[in-house]
């Protein structure tokens, strides 16, 4: 079974033509604040995930992704 990359689905965008594949991808990233920020934060998430689990750090709220920017729509 082919694996399906979900970053490069088909992208409906208010106004403008649907896209799929690379453009879709690339717009993905853009709006995500750029690949060296979705890098970043899954980074730090997975750093502070472990130190949840190793008990390094104690009596936190679970971790979200954190903000890098302006939140824009997809579509």
């Amino acid at each position: 079974m082919k694996k399906q990359d979900k970053w490069c689905m088909p992208l409906e965008r208010k106004g403008k033509s649907t896209i799929s594949g690379g453009a879709a991808r690339n717009v993905r990233i853009a709006e995500s604040g750029g690949m060296d920020s979705i890098v970043a934060n899954a980074v730090d998430f997975a750093f502070n995930q472990a130190n949840l689990m190793s008990g390094a750090i104690s009596h936190r709220l679970p971790l979200q992704p954190i903000d890098t920017g302006e939140k824009h729509l997809l579509h």
